[in-house]
């Protein structure tokens, strides 16, 4: 048998032991007066699957002596924790009918036999030897001796675990919607923008039933996308781009997408006007620079680069464009298509290539919302003022500003108010407002603030007011990406404070069980204000790690949301939250190590994305607009 994560080893045996011989129903001890569960339930299957998979081959092959060892094993492990897993697996699996219940979710079938399969090898096994029957009885033992403390431990149980119990206890004729909820307009904070409706079972691709959609000529867009539910991205892009007989404006950090650059060259050779804006660390990928901002030194230019380059020409401009110092990039990626059926904004922290679709946790946008799509003009226009036109031969020179020629800005606007406090929709940097609005959102929550997010590096105003948020009693979480989190020694404070904090590589690996490899990050820049409440605001639709070096040294946009946004990626976050792992003490371990040199003189504050300030401030004016 593999020697899996103590995390899925302990799921395994509890899956395993209770598959095998029925338990009385615990929903009353696992969540004593819950409250209704929410009208769509979460599906779990990805997360069982994920679990069960590597354990049940190993349990199911091996010999009947090898069988008890195990299991004795995985019961002595789980006496010392409890986790969500396993109050959820116990939750469905301690129900009379659990078989029928789950094979109504979307744990996939492949899954559910090779577990019936798990469990009958153990039956039998139990059957025909004495060791392998009292192994059982002494894992039931455990899962006896735990319940009294999932009681006790769960007074503010996950909302997850309540809609997990409406799937394992609702009528047997209930079915399940794909994984994760389906956001549902509710009173007061979701109402759908004009224009916007819900989508149909099946319109769009990965777009799940219930999430709202609204029409751009012949094409139907999301609000909000993740191609880890099955969206796909650049489909959507590349059909938003054929309702487009406009100019269209890009800003891009990486691009390998070849069926978007025919897009794109297509059009220009149609007389439609394309202006690219790219960074120059990808553009460029002999550049020393690749050691900085921290690409893979086999870094090539792509196909997709090479092609756009080929055919550059009147209505084919590309403009390169550095970041400050040795670590700046150009970091944006968003798209403003225009034509005869009006303009669309499309943003994310979805950069256009290949593992963006498949190997990370990424948010994209779409909208028509004019007021966004003029600040992302002007900024674009902004972006071309600071960039440099290709040429084969580019230098990796640092931009100028012009006091005369400030980062463009936004009013705040009342779509966007956090408990009565306006926000502008969206922003940008190097030198915008960017920070102190942030930290402005932390100041104003009064509940809860949730984190997703790639670079785990909060800059220290904001770390400072999460600080005063924790010794307020509020709820802070973080969902940061596994191997960022290694560096991240300045979230220590935080962590002893009382900061929640988890990990997570990307979906390939989590949900589709691909073996990890670089390039699989949870990669979305994610903030929710107050997120369950009704007046709650996000962050999100953008580019902008919270980090230092992405407001002083990047170029980025940052875009805040109100309503239906809220709502959806609110659920998005606990979907993710549930399937992250918490931190290993060999971690902390090493983190608190890190902050303890860092405090002494003797290291670092471990982050290459912290970087040194500016040597002077690149846009007095701007800065003195803030």
């Amino acid at each position: 048998m593999e020697n899996p994560t103590p995390r899925r080893a302990l799921l395994a045996w509890l899956t395993l032991s209770l598959a095998a011989s029925p338990i009385p129903v615990l929903a009353a001890e696992i969540a004593p007066g819950h409250v209704a569960a929410p009208a769509g339930p979460i599906a779990f299957g990805p997360r069982f699957s994920a679990g069960f998979d590597p354990i049940i081959s190993g349990l199911s092959l091996k010999s009947d002596a090898d069988l008890a060892g195990g299991l004795t094993a995985l019961a002595a492990a789980y006496k010392k924790e409890g986790t969500l897993e396993q109050r959820l697996a116990l939750a469905a699996l301690a129900s009379p009918d659990a078989a029928a219940r789950l094979a109504s979710s979307d744990i996939p079938k492949p899954t559910l036999e090779r577990l019936a399969k798990a469990s009958a090898r153990l039956a039998k096994a139990a059957g025909n030897h004495p060791e392998v029957a009292k192994a059982l009885t002494v894992a039931r033992a455990a899962a006896e001796q735990t319940k009294p403390r999932i009681a006790a431990s769960d007074a503010k149980i996950s909302a997850e675990v309540d809609a997990f119990l409406a799937v394992v206890q609702a009528p047997a004729t209930e079915t399940t919607v794909d994984a994760p909820v389906v956001a549902q307009p509710s009173a007061g904070a979701a109402a759908l923008p004009p224009g916007v409706r819900l989508a149909k079972a099946g319109e769009i691709a990965g777009v799940p039933e219930g999430r709202p959609v609204f029409n751009y000529g012949h094409a139907t867009e999301p609000l909000v996308a993740y191609p880890s539910e099955g969206a796909d991205i650049s489909g959507l892009w590349r059909s938003a781009n054929e309702q487009a007989d406009g100019p269209l404006l890009q800003a891009q950090y990486n691009f390998d997408d070849l069926e978007m650059a025919k897009a794109i060259v297509a059009n220009s050779k149609a007389g439609q006007k394309q202006i690219i804006v790219g960074d120059y660390s990808n553009w460029f990928p002999e550049s020393k620079m690749q050691e900085k901002t921290g690409a893979r030194p086999d870094a090539k230019r792509s196909e997709a680069m090479d092609y756009i380059i080929a055919n550059l020409g009147p209505n084919l401009e590309l403009y390169i464009l550095k970041g400050l110092s040795d670590i700046g990039i150009n970091h944006n990626k968003f798209t403003v298509f225009a034509g005869q059926n009006g303009e669309l904004l499309q943003g994310g922290s979805f950069n256009y290539s290949g593992n963006s679709q498949t190997k990370h946790w990424e948010n994209v946008v779409f909208t028509t919302d004019a007021e966004r799509i003029a600040f992302f003009q002007k900024y674009h226009a902004w972006l071309v003022r600071r960039a440099r036109k290709f040429a084969p031969d580019l230098k990796p020179v640092d931009p100028t500003f012009d006091p005369a020629d400030p980062l463009p800005t936004m009013p705040v606007s009342p779509e966007v108010s956090l408990h009565g406090v306006p926000f502008p929709k969206a922003t940008g940097t190097p030198n915008g407002p960017g920070e102190d609005k942030l930290v402005e959102a932390e100041s104003l929550v009064k509940e809860a603030l949730d984190i997703l997010m790639f670079s785990p590096f909060p800059t220290p105003k904001m770390v400072a007011q999460i600080e005063e948020l924790l010794k307020a009693g509020k709820n802070v979480r973080m969902v940061a990406d596994a191997s960022q989190i290694e560096r991240a020694s300045l979230l220590v404070p935080l962590i002893k404070a009382g900061m929640r904090v988890k990990t997570i590589v990307g979906p390939d690996v989590v949900l589709h069980h691909a073996a990890l490899s670089h390039g699989s990050f949870q990669h979305e820049k994610v903030m929710l204000f107050d997120g369950h409440m009704p007046d709650g605001i996000v962050k999100m639709g953008d580019s902008l790690n919270i980090s230092k070096n992405a407001l002083d040294h990047n170029f980025e946009n940052i875009q805040f949301w109100g309503g239906i946004y809220v709502v959806i990626e609110q659920q998005h976050f606990e979907y993710v939250w549930g399937l992250a792992s918490d931190l290993s003490q060999e971690l902390l371990a090493k983190l608190e190590k890190m902050d303890e040199d860092f405090k002494a003189g003797k290291g670092h504050l471990v982050s290459p994305w912290q970087g040194p300030a500016p040597a002077a401030p690149p846009e007095p004016a701007a800065a003195a607009a803030r």
